[in-house]
């Protein structure tokens, strides 16, 4: 064998070794990039999640308020006793919905120095 058909073989191998390489490089790239699109995706559930949690908090929180008023102006003792026991039900969940939205929020990252 001479030295140019060594010198083939070895091109050819270096060749394909290159080929692997690149179709390997391929498929990392399509895989950041659905990560990326997954990630931007999560991002936004979870900011939805917050928004809604952060409503049903003042809803809970408001209606527990216009129930009180209803029941400072009832004459009714039972009445207001239900009505105060609603109250306080509404007070108790807005409060534990807020403490596990905050429990359960990561904190925000670092931001890298410049």
């Amino acid at each position: 064998m001479g030295l140019d058909y060594q010198l083939l073989l070895l091109l050819q191998r270096v060749f394909n070794q290159n080929t692997q390489i690149l179709t390997a490089l391929g498929v990392q790239s399509k895989e950041l990039q659905t990560m990326a699109v997954d990630i931007t995706a999560l991002q936004t559930a979870v900011a939805n999640e917050t928004t809604v949690d952060a409503s049903v908090e003042t809803l809970l929180t408001n209606l527990a308020a216009q129930i009180a008023t209803l029941s400072a102006a009832s004459t009714d003792p039972a009445t207001q006793t239900a009505l105060n026991g609603l109250v306080t039900t509404m007070q108790t969940n807005a409060t534990t919905l807020a403490a596990a939205v905050t429990a359960n929020t990561p904190a925000a990252p670092a931001t890298p120095a410049a």
